[in-house]
């Protein structure tokens, strides 16, 4: 646990987030030892705020309309790269966009770009945005301690994220929402307002909650097509375990623990087996695959996390072992072939989970 800064300008880091496993220990030691770090330290901060004050008003200056969304774009070839990167990484985990429709807008966009709707634009730029600073093939040159890449990322989703917060509450569709996954999905992949990430993903919850996202869709009274109320429940699981990893990260506890929702699991089909009635043919191949499985293992997750970060009662190493040994991953999923590679995935990720916050007791 760690806290920064003084009266009331803190901030808290809980026991999951990193900084309390002893990096900030390492860093007061680093620049105790070597004094020019500290002078670096302070030269790139001026940079910073240089940079940020030079660019504020690149954002807010003019009305944010399609022509200007065109002209963020990059290039044909790199968006192609870029959106491919980001269909191979995140779209395989998070599941916010629905194939058939984004490549036929896609192909659309760029037969006639200023005939795309804005909504797509500002998709297309957030999906850009998240995977930009990870398939760079251009020098890295830098601004301050941030790179080139990462300040283009950043004003791309600054520029996504004030036309969203300027659009009508009462007419949202299933563009918006995707909108509102992928600026948080941005925003964590390029590290922009670390601080306020959980805060982000905290009011995204309850955005979703507010449209009756936690609950299933075949409840609602309104008619709704099938594959509408299967795109409801995924973007219900993607926001669901963002908070939670965001949580984690902050070493805060999570929401979900104190909410109650019945929304079905996501279908474990292809986007192109996934007719508009909504119905599919499971496959080994879905990408699906591990946002379908995590939810096996969420109600524990969810469990630990609030155990580790809970200030009165916390773990020890002991603890979280018992944890290890009563809950294993694959006494609670589907033992069909094609899920053991997500079991392994699991059943490591929740071991490494548990032996990481938990430092053995003397």
């Amino acid at each position: 646990m760690i806290y920064r800064g003084k009266l009331f300008e803190t901030q808290y880091f809980g026991p999951t987030h990193p900084i309390s496993w002893g990096a900030r220990t390492f860093m007061v030691e680093s620049i105790s030892r070597d004094t020019t770090l500290a002078q670096v330290q302070r030269s790139l901060k001026s940079l910073q705020l240089q940079w940020k004050q030079a660019k504020s008003t690149l954002v807010t200056s003019g009305e944010i309309d399609v022509q200007r969304l065109v002209s963020l774009l990059p290039d044909r070839t790199t968006t192609d790269r870029l959106v491919q990167v980001y269909w191979r990484t995140f779209e395989t985990i998070h599941r916010i966009l629905y194939k058939p429709d984004f490549w036929a807008d896609y192909y659309a966009l760029w037969e006639n770009p200023l005939a795309a709707s804005a909504e797509f634009l500002v998709t297309v730029l957030l999906v850009v945005a998240t995977v930009s600073c990870i398939c760079s093939e251009e020098h890295m040159s830098y601004i301050g301690d941030s790179s080139s890449l990462r300040e283009r990322a950043i004003a791309l989703v600054e520029v996504c994220e004030f036309w969203l917060e300027r659009q009508s509450q009462k007419n949202i569709s299933l563009a918006h929402w995707q909108c509102r996954c992928l600026l948080l999905l941005a925003k964590i992949s390029n590290t922009i307002k670390k601080k306020q990430t959980w805060n982000i993903a905290g009011n995204l919850l309850r955005q979703a909650m507010s449209a009756g996202f936690h609950r299933d869709p075949s409840l609602l009274g309104t008619p709704m097509r099938q594959i509408d109320q299967e795109m409801r429940r995924r973007l219900w699981a993607t926001i669901v375990e963002l908070e939670l990893q965001i949580s984690i990260e902050r070493g805060m506890p999570s929401m979900l623990t104190s909410v109650t929702w019945d929304t079905a699991n996501a279908l474990d089909v292809l986007d192109e087996e996934l007719d508009q009635s909504g119905k599919g043919r499971h496959s080994p191949h879905s990408t699906v695959s591990s946002l379908h499985s995590s939810r096996a293992s969420l109600s524990l997750r969810l469990s630990l996390t609030a155990a580790i970060n809970d200030t009165h009662s916390p773990l020890t190493h002991d603890d979280v072992l018992n944890l290890i040994l009563e809950n294993r991953l694959p006494r609670n999923m589907s033992p069909a072939p094609e899920t053991l590679s997500v079991k392994r995935f699991l059943t490591f990720s929740f071991d490494s989970f548990c032996c990481c916050y938990i430092h053995p007791s003397p």
